[in-house]
């Protein structure tokens, strides 16, 4: 197949910090085989900018530097936008710490053009570290939260999952149309947890394609601990996710187990002795609360903060998961019943 019969991929990048990591995607995106691809380099750093990585021109690289940090969301809407103006058809969103063996997006492309009802499809993402280690997007639904969870190595069929992770996903312009651009709002993380349930309310399907693989060089296994911005940006959008996506008779129960799981992580970020991350697990927890949004992280009120350090245990004891009260709840009751019926009957 000729070049120009190639199918005709835009892959963006957003760069972020790591220069040597978005040189090696890069480097990996111009291996791609079976089909062409388009570049869009957004950069997001004005402190570190990839510029020197656009040179010289290159028809297949486009660079797109955005002056500021515009977070994960807007900065790819910035790339997106640029390959919907220019005629593409198929996008690829694409983390800069990964690096994509060369089959990783023909793999993709042939998944959803056998199937128009698949909307977008995603690797399995392996450890750049421990290649072994393959992840597959989840959504704890009784948790309200979304992460990853592992993917056994003989699991080869592609099949639907709960979104798409952001890391690496292909998705079809028409989808794009349909469904509108990543939520700004959130700034960083959830987004593409919201892009992927947006695209399935719009009848499409999100699957993962076991057989296709991205390296990332962020799994759990090398990076386990989130920076302040990441810890405020995932507790606070958290929160915005189980708004939007939460049955009304359900909001009890994931509203009590948004602000367990909060505690929890403030508790152990308490016991590392990571000050400023258990800072801004709660004020992301009070941001969520309050419905704050967009890039600034505004910290828990002084009030808020000392009430909450002062008997953390207690409070961790309180917001016990929504099942553990409501099964307290269930026994006191029957156990008031029980002593009623025991009691003798005046005459």
């Amino acid at each position: 197949m000729s070049a120009p019969d190639l199918p005709s991929v835009w892959i963006i990048v957003l760069h972020w910090q790591r220069l040597d990591d978005t040189a090696a995607c890069l480097a990996s995106l111009r291996a791609q085989a079976g089909v062409s691809v388009q570049i869009v380099l957004v950069d997001n750093d004005p402190t570190e900018p990839a510029r020197a990585l656009a040179e010289p021109a290159d028809l297949t690289l486009h660079y797109l530097p955005t002056g500021r940090n515009l977070g994960y969301a807007e900065g790819n809407n910035v790339g997106l936008r640029y390959a919907l103006d220019h005629g593409a058809d198929w996008l690829l969103v694409l983390n800069n710490d990964t690096v994509a063996p060369p089959d990783m997006t023909a793999r993709l492309v042939a998944t959803l053009a056998a199937a128009p009802n698949i909307g977008m499809a995603c690797p399995a993402v392996a450890s750049w570290a421990t290649p072994a280690n393959r992840f597959t997007p989840i959504i704890d639904w009784p948790e309200g939260r979304a992460g990853e969870t592992w993917l056994q190595p003989t699991d080869t069929v592609t099949r639907p999952v709960d979104y798409v992770s952001g890391c690496a996903l292909l998705t079809r312009a028409a989808v794009v149309t349909a469904i509108g651009l990543f939520d700004a709002a959130y700034f960083a993380y959830y987004e593409d947890v919201d892009w992927s349930l947006r695209c399935q309310r719009a009848g499409y399907q999100t699957v993962i394609v076991p057989e296709a693989c991205v390296y990332h060089k962020g799994t759990a296994d090398q990076r386990p601990e989130k920076s302040e911005g990441a810890w405020y940006y995932f507790i606070r959008n958290q929160m915005r996710f189980i708004r939007l996506y939460t049955p009304r008779a359900q909001w009890p129960g994931r509203l009590w187990a948004y602000t367990h799981g909060a505690l929890e992580y403030y508790g152990a970020a308490r016991a590392d002795h990571q000050t400023a991350n258990a800072a801004a697990i709660l004020a992301g927890w009070w941001a969520g609360l309050r419905g704050q949004l967009g890039a600034d992280r505004p910290p828990a009120p002084g009030w808020v903060t000392a009430i909450i350090a002062a008997q953390p245990a207690f409070w961790l004891w309180l917001t016990a998961s929504w099942p553990t009260w409501r099964g307290r709840v269930r026994l006191r009751s029957r156990l008031r019943e029980l002593r009623h019926r025991a009691q003798p009957v005046k005459p």
